[in-house]
């Protein structure tokens, strides 16, 4: 428990000062997929299960597509943030474990958004998605897009 508090007091101090860095505005801005962490602890002693928030992954769809594509994320807990740029009828997310057939039965619940997003509009998931490693696969069957990969190392 101490290495891990040790591990996420060094991380917020290492995000605390890439933020600082003039470069980091430019890196962000370039960046397809972002990641947002809503909260981190301030020192290690505060550092729990219960105050560490999940990174968000922001997903864009335009019609017939997300803009973001494949992606590789580590293992961890996650929140996913849907935007609808263009299409003209409501989308949603699905994400799921990688496999031949894919049934409702194999969706990871609380990847799906709180309700269907309007063109305009971004929805976040129903709760935090746990990616163990391995491969997954997400998409919008309302939209919809293919089936992309998310490669969790």
């Amino acid at each position: 428990m101490k290495t891990r508090n040790l591990l996420i007091g060094t991380l917020a101090a290492t995000a605390l000062l890439f933020s600082c860095s003039p470069k980091a505005d430019t890196e962000q801005a370039t960046a397809e997929t972002e990641v947002v962490t809503e909260e981190v602890a301030a020192t290690p002693e505060e550092a729990t299960e219960e105050n560490i928030e999940a990174e968000v992954i922001q997903l864009n769809q335009i019609p017939g597509e997300f803009t973001n594509g494949n992606l590789t994320l580590e293992v961890g807990t996650y929140k996913f943030e849907v935007a609808n740029s263009g299409v003209d009828h409501e989308v949603g997310l699905v994400v799921a474990p990688k496999k031949e057939e894919i049934t409702e039965a194999d969706h990871i619940q609380n990847a799906y958004v709180t309700e269907t997003v309007k063109d305009g509009e971004s929805q976040q998931c129903k709760g935090d998605v746990v990616l163990e490693k391995g491969e997954y696969v997400y998409f919008c069957p309302l939209n919809p897009t293919e089936q992309y990969i998310i490669t969790v190392e």
